[in-house]
């Protein structure tokens, strides 16, 4: 693991953030820049994580109490989109959360 993250054996939660890329030019080792496979949280095959399906799905139990919650807003116009590996939007995407009132 040492191959992939700087002290691997530590808690270090701040490592899993996303840096700006002026930050990542002023220190380039501490970029979130690491093989994307260096950690794969649920393992794959016969002995992959059996609480897997548990965390995807209080995840989808998360997102419906966000929407039933909240409306969200885009003000920032049109986001595109370009693909690489995976289709991602061509810019930062910014929303507003706008908590309902209490008659929904």
């Amino acid at each position: 693991m040492e191959d992939h993250f700087k002290h691997a054996d530590q808690f270090v939660p701040e490592r899993w953030l996303r840096r700006k890329e002026k930050e990542a030019d002023k220190n380039p080792g501490e970029a979130w820049n690491f093989h994307p496979f260096a950690s794969v949280p649920f393992s794959k095959g016969p002995r992959m994580c059996i609480g897997q399906r548990i965390s995807e799905l209080e995840l989808s139990i998360l997102l419906a109490k966000v929407l039933k919650r909240y409306k969200i807003e885009n003000h920032h116009g049109d986001i595109g989109s370009y693909a690489r590996f995976m289709t991602r939007p061509d810019r930062p995407v910014k929303l507003r959360f706008v908590e309902l009132g209490e008659s929904i």
